[in-house]
Protein backbone atom coordinates (compact mmCIF):
# COMPACT_ATOMS: atom_id res chain seq x y z
CA UNK A 1 0.00 0.00 0.00
CA UNK A 2 2.95 2.37 0.85
CA UNK A 3 4.69 1.43 -2.29
CA UNK A 4 1.71 2.40 -4.30
CA UNK A 5 1.05 5.58 -2.14
CA UNK A 6 4.42 6.93 -3.37
CA UNK A 7 4.56 5.57 -6.88
CA UNK A 8 0.99 7.70 -7.49
CA UNK A 9 3.06 11.15 -5.87
CA UNK A 10 5.76 10.26 -7.57
CA UNK A 11 8.02 11.76 -4.89
CA UNK A 12 10.15 8.31 -5.76
CA UNK A 13 10.65 7.05 -8.81
CA UNK A 14 10.08 3.91 -10.15
CA UNK A 15 12.54 2.21 -10.67
CA UNK A 16 14.36 3.40 -7.15
CA UNK A 17 11.39 1.54 -5.25
CA UNK A 18 12.21 -1.80 -7.60
CA UNK A 19 15.58 -1.54 -6.90
CA UNK A 20 15.31 -1.11 -2.93
CA UNK A 21 12.45 -3.58 -2.97
CA UNK A 22 14.80 -6.03 -4.79
CA UNK A 23 17.37 -5.18 -2.65
CA UNK A 24 15.55 -6.09 0.23
CA UNK A 25 14.62 -9.11 -0.99
CA UNK A 26 17.97 -10.25 -1.56
CA UNK A 27 19.21 -8.80 1.99
CA UNK A 28 16.83 -11.29 3.63
CA UNK A 29 18.52 -14.62 2.09
CA UNK A 30 22.09 -13.40 2.39
CA UNK A 31 21.74 -14.31 6.37
CA UNK A 32 21.64 -17.96 5.51
CA UNK A 33 23.73 -19.54 8.07
CA UNK A 34 26.74 -22.29 7.10
CA UNK A 35 26.67 -25.76 8.06
CA UNK A 36 29.68 -25.23 10.56
CA UNK A 37 28.39 -22.53 11.90
CA UNK A 38 25.21 -24.82 12.81
CA UNK A 39 27.28 -27.02 14.32
CA UNK A 40 28.99 -24.75 16.70
CA UNK A 41 26.29 -23.84 17.89
CA UNK A 42 24.13 -26.35 18.96
CA UNK A 43 27.09 -28.16 19.79
CA UNK A 44 27.55 -25.66 22.56
CA UNK A 45 24.23 -25.58 23.21
CA UNK A 46 23.40 -29.12 23.99
CA UNK A 47 25.04 -31.56 25.83
CA UNK A 48 23.90 -35.38 24.27
CA UNK A 49 24.50 -36.50 20.79
CA UNK A 50 21.10 -36.77 20.35
CA UNK A 51 20.25 -33.44 21.52
CA UNK A 52 23.43 -32.00 19.02
CA UNK A 53 22.02 -34.15 16.10
CA UNK A 54 18.20 -33.07 16.13
CA UNK A 55 19.21 -29.60 16.64
CA UNK A 56 21.88 -29.60 13.39
CA UNK A 57 18.70 -31.18 11.46
CA UNK A 58 16.31 -28.31 12.93
CA UNK A 59 18.28 -25.37 12.56
CA UNK A 60 19.88 -26.03 9.35
CA UNK A 61 16.70 -27.29 7.60
CA UNK A 62 15.29 -23.76 8.93
CA UNK A 63 18.32 -21.38 8.38
CA UNK A 64 21.03 -23.27 6.22
CA UNK A 65 22.55 -21.62 3.31
CA UNK A 66 21.87 -25.26 1.17
CA UNK A 67 19.45 -27.47 3.15
CA UNK A 68 18.31 -29.64 0.06
CA UNK A 69 22.08 -30.55 -1.38
CA UNK A 70 23.50 -34.13 -1.56
CA UNK A 71 26.08 -33.44 0.52
CA UNK A 72 23.40 -32.10 3.46
CA UNK A 73 21.33 -35.67 2.65
CA UNK A 74 24.39 -37.70 3.23
CA UNK A 75 25.42 -36.06 6.00
CA UNK A 76 21.86 -36.25 7.77
CA UNK A 77 22.50 -40.32 6.41
CA UNK A 78 25.44 -40.82 8.55
CA UNK A 79 23.79 -39.25 11.59
CA UNK A 80 20.73 -41.08 11.46
CA UNK A 81 23.16 -44.32 11.26
CA UNK A 82 25.42 -42.84 13.97
CA UNK A 83 21.83 -41.88 16.21
CA UNK A 84 20.65 -45.61 15.32
CA UNK A 85 24.25 -47.32 16.75
CA UNK A 86 24.47 -44.60 19.73
CA UNK A 87 20.33 -45.53 20.96
CA UNK A 88 21.34 -49.19 20.85
CA UNK A 89 24.07 -48.84 23.03
CA UNK A 90 26.76 -50.04 20.14
CA UNK A 91 28.68 -46.23 20.47
CA UNK A 92 29.50 -44.19 23.52
CA UNK A 93 27.95 -40.53 23.17
CA UNK A 94 31.89 -39.18 22.69
CA UNK A 95 31.75 -41.94 20.05
CA UNK A 96 28.72 -40.28 18.48
CA UNK A 97 30.15 -36.76 18.45
CA UNK A 98 33.61 -37.49 17.05
CA UNK A 99 31.06 -39.40 14.34
CA UNK A 100 29.10 -36.54 13.57
CA UNK A 101 32.59 -34.22 13.11
CA UNK A 102 34.06 -37.16 10.86
CA UNK A 103 30.93 -36.94 9.16
CA UNK A 104 30.79 -33.52 8.23
CA UNK A 105 34.43 -33.42 7.10
CA UNK A 106 33.63 -36.06 4.45
CA UNK A 107 30.41 -34.53 3.55
CA UNK A 108 29.61 -31.23 3.50
CA UNK A 109 33.08 -29.87 4.24
CA UNK A 110 34.06 -32.01 1.52
CA UNK A 111 32.01 -30.85 -1.30
CA UNK A 112 32.45 -27.06 0.10
CA UNK A 113 36.06 -27.51 -0.87
CA UNK A 114 35.56 -28.91 -4.25
CA UNK A 115 33.02 -26.66 -5.02
CA UNK A 116 35.32 -23.75 -3.85
CA UNK A 117 37.31 -23.74 -7.01
CA UNK A 118 34.56 -24.33 -9.69
CA UNK A 119 33.68 -21.01 -11.75
CA UNK A 120 31.07 -21.42 -14.14
CA UNK A 121 30.34 -18.79 -17.33
CA UNK A 122 27.80 -19.07 -20.22
CA UNK A 123 29.33 -19.41 -23.39
CA UNK A 124 27.13 -19.79 -26.63
CA UNK A 125 24.18 -20.16 -24.56
CA UNK A 126 25.61 -23.07 -22.92
CA UNK A 127 27.24 -22.70 -19.17
CA UNK A 128 30.90 -24.43 -18.66
CA UNK A 129 32.42 -24.90 -15.73
CA UNK A 130 36.00 -25.36 -14.56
Amino acid sequence: MIVSQLLETKLIPKKLIIFLVTLFALCGCAHKLPMESVIDVCANQNDKFTQISACIKDTYGKEGKTPNANSVKAFYAELAVLDEDYRNGKITDAQAKAGLYRSYSETVEKSNRANKGTVCMPINGMVYCK
